[in-house]
């Protein structure tokens, strides 16, 4: 393998690299916004597999708290998406998007 082989590969994979943290930031954003812009629907959705799985019974109010961490889980993917379309605080998005 010569030297210029090996920097196209590099900079294929930079390339590879950097379109699937866009297309993974937009992943992330529009799914931040929707469950912004509907927090009531998306409540629903969280009581439903609350119920599915047997949790109801284990949360002490549950429709307060699932609101809460609803909105809480917007705004973090929100956040993990701008990250993630910036280029910015790369390693605890990473993190975030790997939890």
């Amino acid at each position: 393998m010569n030297l210029e082989t090996t920097d196209k590969k590099h900079i294929a994979v930079k390339i590879w690299a950097n379109v699937s943290r866009l297309l993974l930031g937009c992943v992330f954003v529009f799914s931040g916004f929707v469950k912004a812009i509907d927090p009531l629907g998306f409540l629903y959705k969280l009581q439903d597999y609350a119920e599915a799985f047997g949790l109801i019974s284990l949360i002490p109010s549950p429709t307060t708290t699932l609101f809460i961490s609803g909105m809480l889980l917007a705004v973090i993917e929100f956040s993990v998406g701008v990250f993630l379309l910036l280029g910015i605080r790369k390693r605890m998005a990473n993190y975030f998007v790997l939890l």
